[in-house]
């Protein structure tokens, strides 16, 4: 029985480490009903490129996932930018499907033998239910806040992102004025190209805050779920420019509530990096990863330039809305997402 498992939709519905965690569970929960029911479970993996809809190191997600979770198959998605990032060439083709297999090699043998690379001790998983309902509830404030899908209309450019010519769906499942009807690579899109990368991030800071850090750096350091998601949300902080996503703000300066909402944003940002650095005990992000951290700082002036270039484009629409305009924007909207990486 092939079992879909969704990333996009829990994460933009319930936050990023919520749906983490609770897909984690499931997964958990599904193999031990099959191995009650006597059904073999094939999991696809419905993993976007951005790490809030399931991207991510593939290696170490799968590593860390569920005992008897894999059963030497792997099924799962590959879109976006990332089919070309990883499969234009023959040498980035051969070096991703070799990795790939690497891991599943890897896995295949650990639940063979029955053997759990990191598994969550009592202790731990109660640690984590406690992070998953803080992140949660702290997420849900601000995605149900006054005024909040207005704000996300007007400081983000999901106008100009619902025309582009991208997948094979609307930007919404039915015409309507609720977030929730909203698709979820939209979503993650609209916000990475404001650089606040919002829904990669939101509401961590609050539950790690809710942890003491010895406990919090003690679990990191045993590896396994929590390690890749902390790892996977400090990729992301590096990617952000509260700066540039001020900017985009001033679009929504009308919007009722949307100061608070900004203060909102601000102030969880500020906390989630700093307890992320906690946790890896680092005193810039990705320090000790020295190739991704380069990487990301060597496109990131390239970036910034487009970024500033859609921002003084969306003015000139405002005032004279003409489509060789909307073409431009739409343009900046594929440059800024090829240098960011990991947002399809």
């Amino acid at each position: 029985q092939e079992i879909m498992v969704g990333y996009s939709d829990s994460s933009k519905d319930g936050g990023i480490f919520a749906s983490n965690y609770n897909l984690h569970t499931a997964i958990g929960q599904l193999v031990a009903l099959g191995q009650e029911l006597g059904i073999e479970f094939i999991l696809f993996h419905g993993r976007g490129g951005g790490v809030s809809r399931g991207g991510g190191s593939l290696e170490d997600a799968l590593l860390n996932a569920p005992l008897f979770s894999a059963q030497s198959t792997l099924k799962l998605t590959e879109q976006g930018e990332m089919i070309s990032t990883r499969y234009l060439n023959n040498t980035s083709a051969l070096n991703n499907l070799s990795s790939i297999m690497g891991a599943l090699l890897k896995k295949s043998l650990y639940d063979e033998k029955g053997v759990s690379k990191n598994p969550i001790n009592p202790s731990t998983q109660a640690l984590m239910q406690h992070l998953s309902a803080i992140s949660y509830q702290t997420y849900r404030q601000l995605y149900t806040m006054q005024g909040f899908l207005e704000y996300f209309k007007q400081a983000t450019p999901i106008a100009f992102i619902q025309e582009l010519n991208l997948g094979s769906r609307p930007a919404k499942r039915r015409e309507s004025t609720q977030l929730e009807d909203l698709r979820a690579i939209p979503w993650v899109f609209a916000w990475t190209q404001n650089r606040s990368i919002l829904p990669a991030w939101y509401g961590v800071g609050s539950a790690l805050k809710s942890v003491d850090l010895k406990d919090l750096q003690a679990c990191y350091n045993e590896g396994g779920f929590f390690k890749v998601v902390v790892d996977n949300i400090a990729q992301v902080l590096l990617k952000v420019d509260l700066d540039i996503a001020k900017q985009y703000h001033a679009f929504a300066s009308n919007v009722p509530n949307a100061k608070n909402i900004w203060t909102h944003i601000e102030s969880e940002f500020h906390t989630s990096l700093e307890r992320i650095l906690q946790i890896r005990q680092e005193n810039a992000l990705l320090e000790k990863e020295d190739l991704v951290r380069e990487g990301i700082l060597f496109r990131t002036p390239y970036t910034n330039a487009l970024n500033c270039l859609q921002i003084e484009l969306i003015k000139v629409f405002k005032h004279n809305p003409k489509d060789q305009i909307k073409l431009a924007i739409q343009s900046t909207l594929i440059g800024i997402a090829q240098g960011l990486r990991n947002t399809g």
